[in-house]
């Protein structure tokens, strides 16, 4: 996060307007002076990704005591640093470290249309997906639970990128970015691994695997990301587990066919698939014994 400090021998009035200007000047307002050690804070706001603005209260000018002891009638505080959170005033060290940065859902901005259509936009070919493999005719299964399988390994892929794109947009330690480059990678390295497995306990761990990148994200992202972002994520990710278990239901007890892939075993010996072709190789339901497939 970028560090707005004041320069020193910044020169500001120690009226009460200048106070609330420089207090309502970015989400948290830290008043400290040149020996005031607020590492400590600036790390935890770096990592949660909060903006926030450092204002030196030096002692060295007249003005600059004015502007302290203006400080100190405003909050009846007479100590530095000096923690203002939207622009409320909040207390010192103790207080800092005993807040919860995360913004509770009824004061965060409103999702916007582009986000709400698009996001809902791409919901559609997990529904669409769970719904075919209910409704369409058996020939088609194969090739609707592959492309659910496919869709779902790349939207989560889609997801962990968010990380990689907080972290090119702030210089951050060398622990932080093996931390965030680590989570943009994961979703997409484990669903790639799952798409191996057969059928059914695929679909199951792509479940999972957006429900525990949902608390994952919300636990982590602070405010990295746009506050409306929880609550689109929330939305977004429950159609899409729910589609996935839907599946899941549908795989299990209908007895939905082996996603699209290249049968290894069982061929008779007349090209790829034998005479049979793939579309009847694939049509074998999950009751058969497991087959490796490249996919």
């Amino acid at each position: 996060m970028t560090n707005l400090s004041d320069p020193a021998g910044y020169a500001a009035s120690a009226d009460e307007n200048e106070l609330h200007g420089l207090i309502a000047s970015a989400r948290v307002v830290i008043f400290c002076s040149n020996l005031t050690d607020v590492r400590p804070i600036l790390a935890r706001l770096n990592r949660l990704g909060v903006p926030y603005r450092q204002v030196i209260m030096g002692m060295g000018s007249m003005h600059m005591r004015q502007r302290f002891h203006a400080l100190e009638s405003f909050t009846g505080w007479h100590q530095l640093p000096q923690i203002f959170v939207d622009r409320q005033f909040l207390g010192g060290y103790e207080e800092f470290f005993a807040h919860d940065f995360r913004v509770p859902l009824d004061r965060m901005a409103p999702i916007p249309a582009p986000a709400w259509w698009f996001g809902g936009g791409g919901l559609i070919p997990f529904v669409a997906g769970a719904t075919g493999l209910w409704l369409a005719p058996p020939a088609w299964h194969a090739q609707i639970l592959g492309a659910l399988l496919s869709y779902a390994a790349i939207i989560l892929s889609f997801i962990g990128a968010v990380h990689w794109g907080l972290a090119l947009r702030e210089r951050q330690n060398l622990p932080e970015l093996w931390w965030r480059l680590g989570l943009s990678v994961t979703p997409a390295l484990i669903a790639w691994l799952v798409l191996m497995m057969p059928p059914l306990p695929a679909v199951g761990m792509l479940a999972l695997l957006f429900g525990v990148t949902y608390l994952v994200d919300y636990s982590v992202l602070g405010g990295l990301a746009p506050e409306w972002y929880r609550q689109l994520r929330a939305w977004l990710s429950t159609g899409a587990t729910l589609s996935l278990l839907a599946a899941l239901l549908a795989v299990s007890l209908q007895g939905a066919p082996l996603m699209a892939g290249y049968i290894l075993e069982n061929s008779d010996g007349q090209g790829a698939h034998g005479e049979r072709g793939i579309g009847a190789a694939l049509a074998e339901p999950l009751r058969a014994p497991h087959r490796s497939i490249i996919f």
